[in-house]
């Protein structure tokens, strides 16, 4: 802090003072506001080279996974640069779980196929002993199909149980 003897006593040296510094002061401002938007411009791009490291690692597992490596390196690069720039220690990125991908349904088996209907049924009766339920009628039971050779042709099993 300044004592009252570093002032002027005259009164238009005082109000040039003022004025010089409220010059000084506005200039101030203007600098903090534009290291505000500069802070605020390298977090934004901080924020999209994460997620696009992360996308990029989840691709990476395709043919071209040497050229996203080479990507995810030089975006690495780059947002450490901003974050020693920014004075902040790096963030971990969690790495995503691989995913197996979707497969399409299988088709139904072709109808010239010759089809055996295979139904079992409990020995114990026509219940449940664990529920004590009658079983539904054998119009409506599931029907499993699966594919048997036998006698060097292929033919269609139709297993039902209740």
């Amino acid at each position: 802090m300044t004592t009252a003897n570093a002032y002027p006593d005259d009164v238009e040296a005082l109000k040039a003072m003022l004025l010089e510094r409220d010059a000084r002061i506005g200039h101030l401002e203007d600098v903090v506001e534009s290291h505000k938007a500069a802070n605020a411009t390298a977090k934004a791009e901080i924020e999209h080279l994460k997620l696009l490291i992360a996308k990029l690692r989840r691709m990476q597992f395709g043919r071209s996974s040497e050229k996203l490596d080479r990507q995810i390196e030089q975006l690495e690069l780059r947002l450490e640069e901003l974050e020693a720039d920014e004075g902040a220690a790096p963030i971990e990125i969690p790495k995503t779980p691989r995913t197996a991908p979707e497969q399409a349904p299988r088709k139904p088996l072709p109808e010239h196929l010759p089809r055996e209907i295979l139904t079992y049924w409990p020995e114990s009766g026509e219940t449940c002993a664990a529920y004590l339920t009658v079983l539904p009628p054998r119009e409506t039971l599931q029907a499993k199909l699966h594919q048997s050779i036998a006698a060097a042709r292929a033919r269609l099993d139709d297993q039902r149980e209740p």
